[in-house]
């Protein structure tokens, strides 16, 4: 039996956990021709629940959004920190650089 290593990441999954969902999102969105630069994974902590998820911010203009499989909604990132704990946020600038807590770039 192969396990599954939760830092292997799916594109198209058909069911799997919220990495697979952020990194099929920024996919799509890089294929639509968003830059990179505009899309970064976030590793958060849910405030309600305790638990680890990865997100999505993408940043339109001056608006920064959170993407969020567990949520119908998209939020500004500034309304974010009542519902996350910021663990580690993609470089805008390097996505193999991650930053401690919320990069602003």
């Amino acid at each position: 039996m192969v396990s599954r290593n939760d830092y292997e990441w799916q594109i198209f999954p058909y069911d799997g956990n919220c990495g697979d969902y952020a990194v099929t999102k920024r996919h799509l969105l890089l294929r639509a021709g968003w830059p990179s630069s505009s899309l970064r994974l976030a590793e958060v902590v849910i405030r309600k629940t305790g638990e680890h998820h990865l997100i999505l911010l993408v940043r339109e203009g001056q608006a920064s959004l959170v993407l969020d499989n567990l949520s119908g909604t998209i939020i500004q990132l500034n309304e974010a920190s009542d519902q996350y704990v910021f663990l580690r946020t993609e470089s805008g600038l390097n996505p193999q650089l991650w930053m401690r807590g919320l990069a602003r770039s």
